[in-house]
C-alpha cells in the first residue's frame, strides 16, 4: 500500500509516518476514540475510512488488506464485524473531529477523532502503551536497584561479620598466649627458688 503514505509529511520521513499512520489508525478502530494534532487526525481519518470501506466490501482480498495495514487482529475483526454492520446503509463520514484547543508547550491544534455512533468509548491516548511500557521500565530499574542495595548490604554484613569473627579469634588466641606466658613464668620463678634453696 504504497499510496497509503501520500498527504503532508508531518516533519517524517516516509516509513516512519507510515508506521505513525497504522498505529493511529489501529487505535482509532480498536478504541473509536483518540486524542491527538489536527494535523495527524485530518490525515488518519483518511484510512480510517478506507479501512471501513474494506470492511463493508467483505470479501477475502479486503480483509487481508486491512490485515495489512492494521497492527492488531483484534482491530481488523471490528473492521469486518463491528463497523461493517453499523455503517452498512452509510456511504462515507465515517469519523467525526472536535477541537480542543491548544496544547500547552508547543501549542499545537488538539482534537478528539471518533467513529460516529459509537457508543461507551473512552478517550485513550495513543501514547498510553508507552507510558505504561515507560512505568514498568522505571518500575523495573526501581526493583533491580533494591535487588542490588539488598546484595551489597549482604556483602558488607558478610564482611563485617568475618572481620568480627577474626577480631575474636584474635583475641582468643591472645588470651591463650598470655595465660601461657603467665602460667610458664611462675613456674622457672619456683625452679629458680628451689635451686637457691638447696
Amino acid at each position: 500500500m504504497r499510496h497509503m503514505i501520500a498527504g503532508t509529511k508531518l516533519n517524517r520521513d516516509s516509513g516512519h509516518r507510515k508506521a505513525l499512520y497504522r498505529n493511529l489508525v489501529t487505535d482509532l478502530l480498536g478504541y473509536e476514540r483518540i486524542t491527538t494534532t489536527e494535523a495527524k487526525a485530518k490525515q488518519i481519518r483518511i484510512f480510517a475510512e478506507r479501512m471501513v470501506t474494506l470492511g463493508k466490501k467483505g470479501t477475502l482480498a479486503s480483509r487481508r488488506r486491512a490485515a495489512a495495514f492494521l497492527y492488531d487482529e483484534r482491530a481488523v475483526e471490528k473492521v469486518m464485524g463491528v463497523y461493517a454492520t453499523r455503517y452498512a446503509t452509510r456511504n462515507g463520514g465515517y469519523t467525526r473531529i472536535y477541537k480542543l484547543g491548544t496544547r500547552l508547550g508547543d501549542g499545537a491544534e488538539m482534537v478528539i477523532i471518533e467513529m460516529v455512533d459509537s457508543e461507551g468509548t473512552q478517550v485513550i491516548q495513543p501514547n498510553d502503551d508507552a507510558k505504561s511500557t515507560k512505568v514498568k521500565a522505571e518500575a523495573k530499574k526501581a526493583a533491580d536497584k533494591k535487588a542490588a542495595d539488598k546484595k551489597a548490604a549482604a556483602r558488607k554484613a558478610a564482611v563485617k561479620d568475618k572481620a568480627i569473627k577474626e577480631n575474636t579469634v584474635k583475641k582468643v588466641s591472645a588470651k591463650k598466649t598470655e595465660t601461657q606466658t603467665e602460667e610458664v613464668v611462675p613456674k622457672k620463678r619456683i625452679a629458680k627458688k628451689i635451686i637457691k634453696e638447696i
